[in-house]
């Protein structure tokens, strides 16, 4: 059941990041029906650290999502 579930997920995600490289935190909230607060709060204690653009916005890769998704599995 938890992997039909993960690889569900894995194709969601191929299917929106067709020619995307990063999204920003609130795409990230709504994909992973996680707040912006906990995903704030997983990057300061380090669970997940996304890359920063030019003007400090946080990127979340294809495989951050990947791991955040788990987490709420």
């Amino acid at each position: 059941m938890i992997l039909d579930l993960e690889l569900n997920f894995n194709d969601m995600l191929n299917e929106i990041y067709k020619g995307w490289k990063y999204m920003n935190i609130n795409e990230c909230s709504k994909l992973t029906k996680c707040s912006k607060a906990t995903l704030r709060y997983y990057d300061k204690k380090s669970i997940v650290t996304p890359s920063r653009d030019i003007n400090g916005y946080r990127d979340y890769s294809k495989e951050m999502l990947k791991k955040l998704g788990l987490f709420k599995l």
